[in-house]
């Protein structure tokens, strides 16, 4: 009995480290496409203000204050937001009334581990010669440092050629892209080059709109 509870104990132990050394990641933008500075328990994430922010860290409850910049003015908001470990979680500045504003999680998507991201132990390499984590790592700089959606996506759709690739490294390029469009044109491109088409539905989080979402599955089932 002592044995049996000193397992179960250790498993308990085992499975909380596991969730605690889970990396989040987020995701900020507003509904207008202004540009934001995004700054998380008092730390500047970005100085340059950009239209969509990206934050990779450890998660759980954070004190979020985003700055919108429009023409004439800018608006500060604030609010705790919870940054879900082992998941992208996408936020958005939305308009409510007249007057009012708030920040609202507009998408959640699974952070997978290493071994579904480069499945290569499940897949026979005769039949499928797959993106690799150093040439991923190489497309993904190359992208980050082009200034327009469409050098972005010439970049990823060279990178990848005809080598297949996995829905978690879609989700990785849609969220480097900036437009709703680049992103749609992106997925259908991508979608006969994914090794797990059937969890392809694993990238809608990553699409502002859900005509974005109806049109790609028109696209890949009729």
């Amino acid at each position: 009995m002592k044995k049996a509870t000193l397992l179960l104990i250790f498993a308990v132990l085992a499975m909380s480290s596991s969730m605690a050394a889970e990396k989040a990641a987020a995701t900020f933008r507003t509904a207008k496409g202004e540009k934001i500075q995004v700054i998380i328990n008092n730390k500047v994430i970005n100085h340059q203000p950009k239209k969509i922010v990206k934050v990779q860290g450890g998660g759980g409850l954070l004190d979020v204050k985003i700055k919108v910049y429009k023409p004439n003015k800018t608006i500060t908001f604030r609010d705790h937001l919870d940054i879900t470990p082992g998941f992208k979680s996408d936020f958005t500045v939305v308009k409510l009334g007249s007057k009012n504003a708030a920040i609202e999680k507009t998408g959640i998507t699974r952070m997978y581990n290493n071994h579904y991201r480069r499945p290569e132990s499940i897949y026979n390499r005769r039949y499928y010669s797959i993106v690799s984590e150093s040439d991923m790592n190489t497309l993904m700089n190359r992208m980050n440092r082009a200034y327009t959606d469409q050098s972005r996506l010439l970049v990823a759709r060279n990178g990848i050629g005809d080598k297949k690739i996995t829905t978690y490294d879609v989700n990785e390029i849609l969220a480097s892209l900036e437009y709703e469009d680049s992103k749609l044109k992106f997925a259908k491109w991508a979608y006969k080059r994914t090794l797990d088409q059937k969890q392809y539905e694993d990238i809608y989080g990553a699409f502002q709109y859900r005509t974005s979402i109806m049109e790609l599955d028109r696209f890949i089932y009729g």
